[in-house]
């Protein structure tokens, strides 16, 4: 069996969806209850937003349970843009895993985000100079990769595939084109850890023999009752919002100042749950949207996706939608917390990254989630915005 272990709900989620391209049986966790009753089990150990040895500790739990199941491949998910605690989680399970190695390549060749000359680069634009240098919890502040590792006490070395690499410490692979990846992928040994973004994972599962095999598109029908909800501030999301707004989408978004959000906290979603449900009435797709600035205070931007999630806890009790799709890591991760949807089968890839679940208490609904930083895919769009 194939484990992924991703820090955050979209990570999972996205490489559920790969193993979905690829054919596989995938079930999606967010407790680790060890089920080998599939081909791949992709668990999300929500570790991201969590301090450092609270993350730490957290991790060991995980490693603990996965010893004790048969595991052919073990993938270590991370950020493409090194968000989170790489360096510590890889460590971490080096030492419980008795790894000697560890091969980590958070490039997604294929969307810009490469790694090349020791740095990282989306779009040829080095990373600590686009909008993630202002991040509220993991701002970037350079791009030398071997620097993102610097908190690390194993060994770190920048190489690239036709190096002879060490056998031990942790290697961070260049890549800027998919062979790139497919040439790293018989340095993953049993004594190698492999980690990084999704694009290496799909390289590793080629390179393990499996072929990509045809799904149908996935196209919503016009009878579903759609709530699109929208946390992530990045530029993608933004001008998703405006374009909603553009087309006549309605845009619910959060009614308040963000220094009253405290003060008039159940005053403010009350307001909020009744609009989205009025507009309900008139429209099958609706957007719930913060729709602020970038937020650095972190409280703040805590409480908002709690808000979030207890918008969406208040809809599903009125019966008013039958899909969700939720754009942002932080936002995705709210809402499963909230109403403690611990197990989910992906069923539709709709785009790398995106990806569609059913609830496995509740067959009836669908959650699909994507990265903030992802522009939604084609499909999703032309349902919106041609009804």
């Amino acid at each position: 069996m194939i484990v992924v272990l991703a820090d955050d709900f979209t990570g999972a989620a996205e490489l559920a969806g790969i193993g979905l391209r690829y054919g596989l049986n995938v079930k999606l966790q967010t407790r680790c209850t060890t089920d080998t009753s599939v081909d791949l089990l992709a668990i999300d150990s929500d570790t991201r937003a969590l301090e450092a040895h609270t993350a730490s500790r957290k991790l060991s739990a995980y490693a603990a349970a996965i010893e004790t199941i048969p595991v052919d491949l073990l993938y270590k998910k991370t950020d493409s843009v090194w968000r989170g605690h790489i360096g510590l989680e890889i460590t971490t399970l080096m030492q419980e895993l008795a790894y000697r190695r560890a091969l980590l390549i958070p490039a997604n060749p294929s969307s810009g985000r490469i790694i090349k000359d020791g740095a990282c680069f989306i779009h040829n634009t080095p990373l600590h100079l686009t909008d993630f240098a202002n991040d509220p919890h993991f701002p970037v502040r350079g791009s030398r990769v071997r620097e993102y590792l610097a908190s690390s006490h194993l060994p770190v070395s920048v190489c690239k595939a036709t190096d002879a690499i060490p056998q031990e410490g942790i290697v961070i692979g260049e890549a800027s084109h998919f062979d790139d990846l497919l040439a790293w992928c018989p340095s993953v040994t049993s004594q190698t850890l492999a980690a990084g973004a999704a694009e290496f994972f799909a390289a590793l599962l080629t390179h393990r023999g499996y072929s990509v095999i045809a799904h149908p598109d996935y196209h919503p029908t016009a009878e579903a009752r759609t709530l699109f909800v929208n946390g992530s501030a990045s530029s993608a999301s933004r001008k998703f919002v405006a374009t909603c707004r553009s087309a006549g989408v309605p845009v619910c978004t959060f009614p308040g100042e963000l220094n009253a959000l405290f003060d008039n906290y159940e005053a403010l979603l009350d307001r909020w749950v009744e609009a989205t449900i009025h507009a309900f009435q008139s429209s099958r797709c609706v957007l719930a949207a913060i729709d602020k600035p970038l937020l650095t205070d972190t409280t703040i931007s805590a409480a908002l996706t709690q808000c979030l999630a207890l918008l969406v806890e208040r809809l599903l009790a009125e019966r008013a939608i039958t899909e969700i799709f939720a754009e942002g890591g932080a936002t995705a991760a709210g809402i499963i917390k909230r109403m403690n949807w611990t197990s989910l089968a992906p069923v539709n890839e709709i785009a790398p990254g995106t990806v569609r679940m059913r609830i496995e208490t509740n067959p009836l609904l669908h959650f699909t989630t994507k990265p903030g930083s992802y522009p939604w895919p084609q499909s999703v769009s032309a349902y919106i915005f041609n009804p």
